[in-house]
């Protein structure tokens, strides 16, 4: 499962969102702190990973800029992997 990787696109999605001063990135930043605190077998993982994999109109109800989206979108695409990835 590709969680660090997730985690990884997940910070760099806060922190760009941070520097916007976007609200969203309370949302992102609690799935992360979420995913990193759940033990692997936790019902929360499954249901952070899918919060995160179907997120992806937040990028238009945000006022994402293009960058922003795109790092959305790779993390709903690793959201995704790391559903797929579950047992």
């Amino acid at each position: 499962m590709p969680l660090q990787e997730l985690l990884d696109a997940l910070d760099t999605l806060i922190q760009a969102l941070n520097k916007a001063g976007k609200p969203p990135a309370a949302f992102f930043a609690d799935r992360a702190a979420e995913l990193r605190q759940a033990s692997p077998g936790d019902a929360g993982v499954r249901d952070n990973l899918q919060a995160l994999a179907t997120c992806m109109p937040m990028a238009q109800y945000g006022d994402f800029s293009l960058e922003e989206e795109a790092l959305l979108g790779k993390v709903v695409d690793l959201a995704g992997d790391c559903l797929k990835a579950l047992p």
